[in-house]
């Protein structure tokens, strides 16, 4: 499997991942907000074909062009949160009205809109890639893993800089206790040589070169989690 990475230096660095099998289908994870433009371009020149899209969360730098690529590639399955769902489709939920500069964000109805309501597993060209429905970041925020390649796809759970709970606050209901627990889960449920693809900023560090560098997760987070 082939991973391509698409980050917007733009606008916080937002990512988008592509995973491409060796039958050259994909599964994109988030478009990377103005990213999609070239994932469209990249995926026709490379005749690869999106079959799957998951977003992490309904904050709008995640799901950015999304109909678009739905429409260049054939409408594939698209794979959000259940709390998130509205975001798809409400400026005043997807965080798009605060940022000056922004427009303010919708798409277009969708076919093949698939809601999380559970942990689940989408499989593609033998690769199963397990998908976590966790109260985090957001509501509906997901967690994507893909153990033949030993990664996990993070969204903003885990971004360096950024502690998901300031940022994920615009949401009511989001609480400390609700990212304490969601770490906790994160750091027992996958080994530490796994590689991190979040959200923002840089990838392709390990679970424990992550630790190790990340200030905000050591200040605040590590105390409540007995794995560091």
């Amino acid at each position: 499997m082939l991973l391509y990475t698409f980050q917007d230096k733009n606008f916080r660095s937002t990512n988008g991942y592509l995973l491409c099998t060796e039958k050259n289908n994909a599964v994109l994870i988030d478009t990377g907000y103005r990213e999609y433009k070239k994932i469209i371009d990249f995926t026709i020149k490379k005749n690869i074909i999106i079959k799957n899209i998951i977003i992490t969360h309904g904050h709008f730098g995640h799901f950015y062009g999304l109909n678009e690529i739905s429409e260049a590639h054939d409408k594939p399955n698209i794979y959000i949160g259940y709390s998130d769902l509205l975001n798809l489709f409400e400026p005043h939920k997807n965080t798009s009205l605060l940022f000056e500069g922004v427009e303010a964000y919708s798409v277009k109805p969708l076919d093949n809109l698939k809601v999380v309501l559970n942990d689940m597993t989408i499989q593609l060209d033998g690769y199963d890639f397990k998908i976590y429905l966790r109260k985090s970041h957001t509501s509906g925020s997901l967690v994507i893993e893909q153990d033949k390649i030993n990664s996990v796809f993070s969204g903003d759970l885990i971004t360096k800089g950024q502690d998901p709970l300031i940022i994920g606050a615009f949401e009511k209901g989001i609480e400390k206790s609700d990212i304490i627990s969601t770490l906790k889960w994160f750091f027992s449920s996958f080994e530490t040589s796994y590689q991190i693809y979040p959200g923002h900023g840089e990838s392709k560090l390990t679970i424990t070169e992550f630790v190790k560098n990340e200030i905000i997760l050591q200040k605040y987070y590590l105390k409540f989690i007995d794995k560091f």
